[in-house]
């Protein structure tokens, strides 16, 4: 199945069940993520080929308005637009695109078992870890070397994109630092005038050079003091 028709399918019937008609100018996103095989809820840079999935789900809107002239997924929230006229139109670009073959997502190691839900903070964290554990090095000493004052979340995570590690089997590496490190960002942004994960790290340390995993628990303990911090267990 090409991947209009697949989007098609979850559209009219996402996952088996009913079409929500309230819904239904979400659930073109929906459908869209369910046919590409990634979390419905979670941002695309959280897979490593983030950089393909969003190149490839644009290129795919871009076809299907130009089908209808019109923004199909604007058409669908203001109820302007039947499903049945949805699906022909996905139908028809089946028949006729360059979308026989979606790029198949590539899972950032740990990720699920950091707290974020793929935001940038989780994905951050998780790929230190992974490149810790491969590198055989601290968390901290890693996350200094990827910090530039002031840089953005996206800029930082193509950063660390350049220095991705394989990990055989997650089960060997512990994410307790990891996912300790992502909810206190949460907590953190929750007063503070920033988003940005290099922000948190330089508001932690002025200089990361030194910075111990130790000096780091002691350092998120006073931003999440109510979350038990551990970099041994695994979570």
């Amino acid at each position: 199945m090409n991947f209009p028709d697949a989007v098609a399918t979850e559209l009219a019937n996402p996952s088996g069940r009913p079409l929500d008609e309230p819904s239904l100018g979400a659930s073109i996103h929906s459908a869209i993520r369910r046919a590409l095989g990634v979390e419905e809820d979670w941002p695309l840079v959280a897979y490593r080929n983030h950089v393909q999935l969003e190149h490839f789900v644009y290129d795919f809107y871009q076809a299907l308005n130009a089908h209808r002239g019109a923004r199909v997924d604007l058409l669908l929230l203001r109820k302007s637009i039947e499903l049945p006229v949805v699906l022909d139109l996905l139908h028809s670009l089946g028949r006729d695109s360059k979308f026989e073959n979606a790029p198949v997502p590539v899972s950032r190691p740990g990720l699920k078992r950091v707290q974020g839900s793929g935001r940038y903070r989780s994905v951050i964290a998780a790929e230190v870890s992974a490149i810790a554990y491969v590198r055989n090095r601290g968390f901290a000493d890693v996350m200094g070397n990827f910090l530039v004052s002031g840089d953005s979340n996206r800029a930082m995570v193509d950063r660390i994109d350049q220095s991705l590690v394989m990990i055989a089997d997650e089960r060997e590496v512990s994410w307790g630092l990891a996912k300790t490190f992502s909810h206190a960002v949460m907590t953190w942004m929750k007063t503070a005038e920033s988003s940005l994960v290099s922000d948190f790290c330089f508001f932690l340390f002025d200089e990361w050079s030194e910075v111990t995993d130790e000096d780091l628990v002691r350092r998120l303990e006073e931003v999440d003091p109510k979350r038990k911090s551990s970099i041994s267990g695994q979570e």
